[in-house]
Parts: C-alpha cells; structure tokens; sequence
C-alpha cells in the first residue's frame, strides 16, 4: 500500500499553486488571485460561519440550492464572483431576489441575532473578512468542481479535498522543503500515522473499558424512565392534552430525524442558536408554538419568530411544498403513516421527559 501511495504521489496530476487560480471578482470581468494566507484565512471563516448548514458547497436546508458555480450564477442578483457573494452576506435575499431573508440567514444586516456576523469586514484587508471567505468559495469551485456543492459526495469528498488543502498549506509553511507530491512528504506523512495510531491504541482501549463500566453503572442505577402514555402532551394553549402511543412517538421521531434533524438535531437549531425548539422559546415565539397544533401550524406556514414575516420559501413548509419535495406528502390529521401531527409531539415528549437537554446545544450534544 505504501508503495501505491509512492506512485500516486509522484505520479498523479499536479495541483495548480493557489497564486494561479482567477476568482471573478465582479460580473463585468475583473478577477483577482489569492495568496495562500488569505485562502487559509477564507476556510477558517467559511467553517466557522458557514460550514454548518454548507459543508462541502451543499445546503442541508435546502440541497436543490448549493454553492455550486451553476447554482450561483443563476441566482438574482448573480452571486457567482466575490462582490456577489459579499452583497448577500450584507443583505441576503430568496433566490429570485425578491424577499429579504436577513433574519434567517447569517448576515450583518441582521447582526443584533447573528453575533458571528459582527466582525466581519467588508475590505479585502484585514484578519475577518467577508472578501476572503467568498474568495474561497469561488476558489473551491475553481479547484473541485465536481464535488464542491455535490452534496451526495461532500461528506467523504469535499471534506477530503479541505481536508487536503488544510494539510497543503500547514506542510508548505512549515516544511518547505518537502513537495506535496514527493515521496519524502508521503513518507513523513505515513511515519506521522503509524506512530500516532500505535501509541492511541492504547488510550482507546482504556477509554472503551472505562465507558463500558460507567454504561454499566448508569444502567443499572438511574432513575426509571416514564411510559410513553404516561407522559401529557399539549394539543392547544387552550389547555387540551393527550398522550402518545409507542407507535406514535415511534414515527414522529422518524419523521423529525429525516426532516428537521439536519438543523434542528438534539433541538437546538444550527443557523440561529438563539432560538430551538426548549419549550420556553416555543412559548415565546407569536404566535406560541408551544403545542402539537402551534407546530403544525407553523409547519403549514413558518414565520419568523415575532410572526411578521413569511419565510415558507427558506424553511421547509407545506406551503412551500414546490420547492420542499420532503413535506409534500406531510399529512395534518394525527392518522396515518406520515402526519405533521406525530413529529409536532414527538418534539413536545422530549421536551417533557429530557427538558434540561432538549435545546441545550453544545452543552449536551
């Protein structure tokens, strides 16, 4: 195998020096080139603000729109060049160009609720800047175009290819005289791996024992957990309940994970952590949230939080079914196989039996 790995490091395609790849700057044709400082600078950004719901040029809430050059350029206006992309992290719009989505899309517009945002510098000098960040999207389609916004392949190919470019950039800083495609950097590499696996070896073992006996523990000795029927689940604020079965709780977990997990895992929510899905925020929103039908509702037809605006294009929605294939065989009843009305109380269950977890983000998950 290393000997494989010898051949395909000397042998495979070069890879152009990042000083030689164009980025569009403008639609009338200005381009402009990165140095290697400003790449590295523009991929710490894009994963700091952006990689959440974007990771390898997708869109996790909505993959029929990525990053992708082609995706890009037919939004209105044209974000395929690093001013485009700049305007829309001021001042974010749909894809048509027609509605304003600031409130839930990271933006400095709206950056009394994006706190990340806040920093950002407009200019192309600077250590956070929003000029960077775009360049490097430009950059990766530029450089993977058939990954980058691929989605299907972003987990096990454009995190490679950061991956890649991570390890290029910190190997030609400090170790200048090894060639990322050399035999001696791939010898180095693989020394670097044998060593680090044989003394982790070790450690994982210990850690796998230790975690056994602590599972063990909390097995035999927590507190028992209440029967699904136990548990009252608010249909209304008018004060009407009911409970779930287990076959309820079963699908509407089902329905949550391939719906609303994606952003909303353990729920928190990834692109506004101000606002999950605790039962406090679902009661402060307008209008409440906080019961199977204040879910379904919004479900039908999502607002922002202070109920003024309509975001069904942003967020999935029976609404915007044309644009959410996911939701459009969503039944409102609570029967049948796939209902809006389990996932909306499978929410509120977790809500009532793992509150001190349900949204607490990081904390816990």
């Amino acid at each position: 195998m290393l000997g494989l790995a010898l051949v395909a490091g000397t042998a495979g395609p070069a890879r152009a020096d990042v000083e030689d790849v164009v980025i569009p700057v403008d639609d009338k044709g200005k381009t402009t080139t990165l140095t290697k400082e400003q790449l590295v600078r523009g991929k710490r950004l894009f994963n700091a603000a952006c990689a959440s719901c974007h990771v390898g040029g997708g869109t996790r809430t909505n993959q029929n729109v990525g990053l992708a050059i082609e995706e890009l350029s037919g939004a209105q206006p044209n974000r395929a060049s690093v001013e485009g992309l700049v305007d829309y992290l001021n001042n974010p719009t749909t894809y048509d160009g027609l509605k304003d989505i600031s409130e839930v899309h990271p933006s400095i517009k709206g950056g009394d609720i994006w706190p990340k945002m806040r920093s950002m510098k407009q200019q192309d000098t600077g250590f956070c800047t929003m000029y960077d960040m775009s360049a490097y999207i430009l950059y990766q389609n530029q450089t993977i175009p058939e990954k980058w916004g691929g989605w299907t392949d972003s987990a096990s190919g454009c995190l490679g290819e950061d991956m890649h470019l991570h390890q290029f950039c910190e190997v030609t800083s400090s170790h200048p005289q090894h060639g990322h495609g050399s035999s001696s950097w791939m010898d180095m590499q693989t020394q670097e791996a044998s060593t680090t696996t044989t003394a982790f070896d070790g450690l994982l073992r210990f850690a796998a024992g230790a975690m056994l006996g602590l599972a063990l523990v909390a097995g035999t000795a927590g507190p028992a957990r209440a029967d699904v029927e136990d548990v009252v689940i608010p249909v209304d604020d008018k004060g009407k309940t009911t409970t779930l079965t287990k076959e309820q709780l079963v699908r509407g977990k089902r329905l949550f994970n391939a719906a609303c997990a994606s952003c909303h895992v353990g729920g928190g929510t990834r692109t506004n952590q101000n606002v999950g899905l605790a039962i406090e925020e679902l009661s402060g929103a307008q209008p409440n949230r906080a019961s199977v039908e204040g879910l379904v509702d919004y479900l039908n037809n999502p607002t922002t939080y202070d109920g003024l605006k309509d975001i069904s294009e942003v967020h999935p929605s029976i609404k915007g079914g044309d644009i959410w294939p996911k939701m459009r065989s969503m039944k409102q009843q609570d029967t049948g196989f796939c209902t809006m009305y389990d996932m909306s109380a499978y929410i509120l269950y977790q809500n009532q039996t793992i509150p001190e977890k349900w949204g607490g983000g990081k904390t816990y998950y």
